[in-house]
């Protein structure tokens, strides 16, 4: 941490701040282990292992922060009540929800206050990214391959935690003021293509015009997008038969993420909508094995009412965003949003701590004088 910072957080202590940086970063790593080791091993085991350690984030918050979090931990007790009375009664899964969703956002304040974007977010993206460039150029994986490589995650969740991460990047270059890496970007984007999924792909595209937009300005990429628009105009045909060829839009943009929500719509009834509709009773659901394909269908059947309160925080958060005019936090968001809307991976899991950052924006509570 900036030194200058680390005094005027705690003029009396400053190398006790120090310590506690560095607690806070071996313990961050270690969550960061435990998250990457249930996408490569597909451990449950590690997931329950990570949320066990971001439990001491909250602590941490709870103890050294002057913050008022009596509307936050309302709506956790209320979220752990209801998963108790829900339809659902995945009792588990709705309090590693809860865990995870506060640890990380509380890691995502301790990085930003702490300096830690650099060993946290950056230094894990590079490396992921390097790594996946190894086995696509070196080793020759496809689509095919990426599917099958990791225990945990199919392709299209490999893709989502690098989109993760690229997303996390940008939200801490914008914080601390820097510009975030071009060639970074665009390795990220490149990297959407052999990992095939189709809302990757555009979430790694406007991230990577975030990116280009931070670097060269509003012109800058208003040029580059034209550069590209004309460049997919000369080669239309080529282009569109590698997308359908070689990536995921092959299948069209229709997906069966509309019947599920279709029929979860009319499996809700008055006391389903405040309690949370049972999945096993939506017959579209069941036959993609029990998996929604959306956070908040997800969130919904574990917390009913209180996730809907939840989705109105986020609407919330978006308009102050807005009507600041922080652009880049607002796209990241939305993008955030976007592919929650459209998968479980985001919005109650491990790498959420990502993601929620845009969100905490004007959530700046003072530290006390409390070291560990």
């Amino acid at each position: 941490m900036n030194t200058i910072l680390m005094f005027k957080l705690n003029p009396d202590f400053p190398l006790s701040i120090e310590i506690d940086r560095l607690i806070l970063l071996f313990l961050a790593l270690l969550y960061l282990a435990f998250g990457f080791a249930s996408v490569f091993m597909g451990s449950s085991m590690f997931r329950l292992m990570g949320g066990l350690t971001g439990a001491f984030f909250i602590a941490y918050f709870l103890m050294v922060y002057r913050a008022r979090v009596l509307v936050p931990a309302l709506v956790a007790l209320l979220m752990i009540v209801f998963i108790l009375f829900s339809e659902e009664r995945n009792l588990l899964s709705g309090l590693f929800f809860v865990l995870a969703l506060f640890s990380s956002l509380c890691l995502s304040v301790l990085i930003r206050d702490y300096s830690l974007g650099f060993l946290l977010v950056k230094t894990p993206l590079v490396l992921f990214s390097f790594f996946l460039l190894y086995l696509h150029f070196v080793r020759g994986f496809g689509p095919n391959e990426f599917n099958d490589v990791f225990q945990g995650y199919s392709r299209n969740g490999v893709g989502s935690i690098l989109l993760a991460f690229s997303i996390g990047y940008v939200w801490y270059c914008v914080e601390k003021g820097t510009r975030p890496s071009l060639l970074l970007g665009l390795i990220v984007f490149f990297l959407m293509f052999p990992l095939y999924g189709r809302a990757n792909i555009f979430g790694g595209a406007v991230v990577f015009f975030l990116i280009a937009y931070l670097n060269i300005g509003l012109v800058g990429s208003f040029v580059l997008a034209l550069l590209c628009f004309g460049v997919l105009a000369a080669g239309y045909g080529y282009i569109s038969e590698f997308f359908l060829e070689k990536t995921n839009f092959g299948a069209g943009i229709e997906s069966a993420r509309s019947e599920m929500i279709k029929g979860y719509v009319r499996e809700t009834d008055l006391k389903s909508l405040f309690l949370g509709t049972d999945l096993s009773k939506v017959e579209a659901i069941v036959e993609h094995g029990g998996n929604p394909h959306n956070s908040f269908l997800r969130a919904h059947s574990y917390f009913g009412l209180i996730s809907i309160v939840m989705g109105l925080f986020f609407a919330l958060g978006i308009l102050l965003l807005l009507s600041n005019s922080l652009m880049v936090l607002t796209s990241l968001a939305l993008v955030f949003l976007g592919r929650a809307y459209l998968d479980i991976i985001y919005f109650g899991n491990l790498f959420d701590f990502l993601m929620l950052g845009p969100f905490l924006h004007f959530f700046r509570p003072a530290r006390s004088r409390l070291c560990l």
